[in-house]
């Protein structure tokens, strides 16, 4: 074992929860989003958190970028 594992395992577990928490922070807009009928795409880190890394602790990330049709951007 490498004795940089705990600390990479340490960093992946602040990694993990960070994340869950901003997704958790943002589902409010995503359903303020599908109640009023505005189409939206995740984009950036969460999109490939959720569609292709399948694990939230992989990358790190630090706010949720949303793309919205202009014409329902107000």
């Amino acid at each position: 074992a490498h004795p940089l594992v705990p600390r990479l395992a340490g960093v992946y577990r602040r990694s993990w929860f960070d994340n869950r928490l901003l997704l958790r922070a943002g589902q409010p807009g995503f359903d303020a989003f599908d109640a009023a009928g505005i189409a939206h795409l995740v984009l950036k880190g969460a999109a490939l958190s959720a569609l292709h890394y399948r694990d939230a602790g992989v990358r790190p990330m630090h706010d949720l970028d949303v793309l919205v049709p202009f014409e329902q951007a107000r």
